[in-house]
């Protein structure tokens, strides 16, 4: 088997900080003492399939997975890695693929997220059999600003009539046009603040209630709509952008992405 290119290893030890660098150009053998510095990748006859192994000092190479804690890769052929990944317990197991790889750079990182996920307690039978990391990629490019910016928000003032009881009146937000990820929607509720108030996601708008009071005075139960300006919309809006980058955060989202039981 010929080798393709040979790659040095480090923080293997380490969850969540693997590093993998490639060497191309004319293969030397490798002579080292670290096996973590004697990896490569070797091609088979027609040059379609990849695998992971060990060079010796001759040049000779070995077929052998590389292992990082949770995750174990074997083989790749052009931009698709296979993975197995184990459980926290190492007494499950499952295989997927990465697709759609662009570079080592982006497919190390993913290991990273799956070894923090899965000792973190992520269930490796929730995870999609084949990752897209294009579709990823491009996910984590989006505009949060933009997608917050074009949320509607809308006033309201609500008064209950409760009999043997003080009535009660507020005033209530309504955040619409939501994103269609759950993930992005649960971010940007746990931002929504105003006044008194913090948002509170019921399935396809968040609303957030504030300004609630009660007395002993007789009131139309109702909800009426408040044309508020667009300015104090913006503060709604301005609001949620300044948290939600405190409570976004891209492993989460990953995690959420490769999930096959998104919740």
């Amino acid at each position: 088997m010929d080798i393709s290119f040979t790659i040095s290893i480090s923080n293997i030890d380490k969850i969540g900080m693997l590093v993998i660098k490639e060497h191309y150009g004319y293969i030397n053998p490798v002579v080292s003492n670290n096996i973590n510095e004697n990896y490569a990748f070797g091609y088979d006859s027609d040059g379609k399939i990849y695998y992971t192994g060990l060079v010796d000092c001759l040049g000779n190479f070995y077929k052998l997975p590389i292992k990082s804690f949770y995750v174990q890769l074997h083989e790749l052929h052009t931009n698709m890695f296979f993975l197995i990944i184990f459980n926290k317990s190492f007494n499950e197991f499952s295989s997927i693929q990465f697709i759609n790889c662009n570079g080592i750079n982006e497919f190390v990182k993913s290991i990273n997220f799956l070894n923090i996920l899965i000792e973190n307690g992520l269930d490796i039978n929730n995870v999609n059999k084949i990752i897209d990391l294009k579709s990823i990629r491009e996910t984590f490019k989006q505009d949060f600003n933009k997608i917050i910016n074009s949320l509607v928000v809308d006033f309201y003032s609500i008064s209950v009539s409760r009999v043997g009881q003080d009535s009660l009146w507020f005033d209530e937000i309504e955040i619409s046009n939501l994103p269609p990820s759950n993930y992005l929607r649960k971010v940007i509720s746990k931002s929504s603040q105003y006044d008194d108030g913090s948002g509170s996601l019921e399935k396809d708008k968040i609303s957030i209630v504030y300004g609630s009071e009660s007395g002993a005075i007789s009131v139309r139960p109702g909800k009426v709509k408040n044309e508020f300006p667009a300015e104090e919309k913006n503060v709604v809006k301005r609001i949620i952008i300044s948290n939600f980058y405190k409570n976004y955060k891209e492993i989460d989202y990953f995690e959420y992405l490769i999930s096959n039981k998104h919740s």
